[in-house]
């Protein structure tokens, strides 16, 4: 624990980016009945999305919105 350091808030900003698009990717997949590569799961994309999006928000983890 001592070695754990922070990492820059525009690293994170890209990461929130690039599992904003990941979670549209599958929301997109299922809507239109396409089927997405043997990528990650589609629950981890959505709670690594949750977690990037509560490190940025005012709300409690209960209440972030996952609109996409």
């Amino acid at each position: 624990m001592n070695r754990v350091e922070l990492r820059p808030a525009d690293q994170c900003v890209v990461m929130l980016d690039f599992y904003y698009c990941l979670n549209w990717l599958y929301v997109h997949a299922q809507l239109t009945g396409e089927q997405v590569g043997p990528l990650l799961p589609d629950y981890v994309v959505l709670e690594r999305r949750r977690a990037l999006e509560w490190c940025f928000a005012d709300e409690d983890w209960d209440w972030i919105s996952l609109d996409t």
